[in-house]
């Protein structure tokens, strides 16, 4: 898995919601609500007044660990809380904080301990199972994650958040017509939901809805223009549909918003690659951008398979090969990786024939990797040609096509090996096929 995808997975799961929830509905005090920062200084105030009158009330102490938890001071949270929870056990809210702050922290064990006490004490304490999905998601223990998030929306059917915490789960699960409908429902009860609008844009996006998805990042657009992550979505959905022009200008606009960002840098390095490919501009647009993500962040899968193929298309092949393994350290099960390793090593045969050896085995580490991937079985073929293979080639050939029927690459390489069989009218036909594609 990409960066990008990964990223994007983890947005529609994050732990960011729209309408919010109280630790109960009828929270002991005004720190149960998350406030402006005067609110909150306000609320801290009397909090530190309370402990001051009586040190030993359970309930400012939840006071303060809510507001040290709402101003990300987690350590001197945790103590508020469990001197709140060791003063009174059965204190659902406080159980429920710590867990909430457990949550935060990412220590599973703790808060699934802590949230479990909760629903046992008050099965339909909704704000405890919401976080319990949150948490199970974290973990990637999906089906107990929808579980929760079930009970939650079984309680309290027009919490957005369950719905859109539940569609991100079913995201993860590849279950995109579930995680479809629970971001519409997410957004039937809440339409400004900026984040569940993001989120159905990448569920069409991943679902190939290329138009439903431009139309929804519009949309969140006009509700948070001043958003990132917005135009770089957007930059990729125009980038999936060849719109190379418009993609630059949505990448140029999170540019600017985030200032130099290493994941803006990558979307216009991907967008001035394909725009090289089409004869449009010189590589070393693309080059300057992926090196740039580079000396950003210097473990951007993404940005060194661009700069490898940049390299590739310059004939430095060494370069290339560097910048793919390093690619394969960082995130060695991509296909993609090993698909552009195995071009390297093909090229490289004019110089030294015993890298044929190597292009096999990284187009065969790709298909291993992703059996439906046309690229790799293309590369696969063009060796096994090389090689004098041309039943195994052919083969190759009609699996690429089989899973890309508009596959030129292919076409030629069936033209190739029928022409080296001596059949010319097949091969005819084969290259007459790639040359309508062209």
């Amino acid at each position: 898995m990409s960066e990008f995808i990964r990223k994007v997975m983890d947005f529609l799961g994050r732990d960011k919601g729209s309408d919010g929830f109280l630790p109960s509905d009828s929270p002991s005090c005004l720190c149960g609500i998350y406030g402006t920062k005067e609110e909150i200084e306000e609320a801290e105030e009397n909090c530190k007044k309370a402990l001051d009158v009586n040190p030993g009330h359970a309930d400012s102490y939840l006071c303060m660990g809510r507001i040290l938890l709402a101003q990300g001071a987690f350590g001197a949270a945790e103590e508020k809380l469990l001197k709140a929870v060791e003063l009174n056990p059965d204190y659902i809210d406080a159980l429920f904080c710590l867990g909430e702050l457990y949550v935060k922290r990412k220590k599973v064990k703790e808060a699934e301990e802590a949230l479990k006490k909760v629903v046992e004490k008050k099965p339909d304490y909704t704000g405890a199972h919401i976080l319990l999905g949150r948490l199970y998601f974290v973990a990637e223990r999906f089906s107990e994650a929808v579980s929760a998030y079930k009970r939650a929306i079984g309680l309290k059917p027009q919490y957005a958040d369950s719905h859109f915490g539940l569609g991100g789960v079913y995201v993860n699960m590849g279950r995109f017509s579930e995680a479809e409908a629970e971001h519409k429902k997410a957004l039937r009860i809440n339409p400004d939901y900026v984040d569940a609008r993001i989120g159905l844009a990448w569920i069409h996006y991943f679902m190939g809805r290329l138009k439903e998805a431009e139309k929804e990042f519009i949309a969140a657009v006009a509700l948070k223009p001043g958003e990132a992550e917005i135009y770089s979505g957007l930059g990729w959905v125009y980038y999936r549909q060849g719109m190379l022009d418009e993609a630059e200008t949505e990448f140029l606009k999170a540019q600017q918003i985030l200032g130099k960002n290493h994941e803006a840098h990558a979307g216009l390095g991907w967008t001035y690659y394909r725009m090289f490919i089409k004869g449009q501009i010189e590589i070393g647009a693309a080059e300057k951008e992926f090196t740039e993500a580079i000396k950003i962040n210097p473990n951007i899968a993404d940005a060194h398979i661009g700069l490898g193929w940049a390299n590739y298309h310059k004939d430095n092949l060494e370069a290339a090969e560097k910048e793919f393994l390093k690619a394969v350290e960082i995130n060695p099960d991509f296909a993609e990786i090993h698909i552009g390793l195995g071009w390297a090593y093909y090229r490289w045969v004019s110089y030294n024939k015993e890298r044929i050896n190597d292009a096999e085995r990284e187009f065969d580490l790709a298909i291993s990797m992703d059996s439906q991937n046309p690229d790799a079985h293309v590369g696969k073929g063009w060796v096994h040609y090389r090689q004098a293979r041309y039943v195994e080639a052919e083969k190759a050939f009609r699996k690429a096509l089989s899973l890309k029927k508009d596959y030129g690459d292919a076409f030629i390489g069936l033209g190739c090996v029928y022409e080296k069989k001596g059949d010319k009218k097949r091969a005819e036909a084969e290259y007459k096929k790639a040359r309508k594609l062209n």
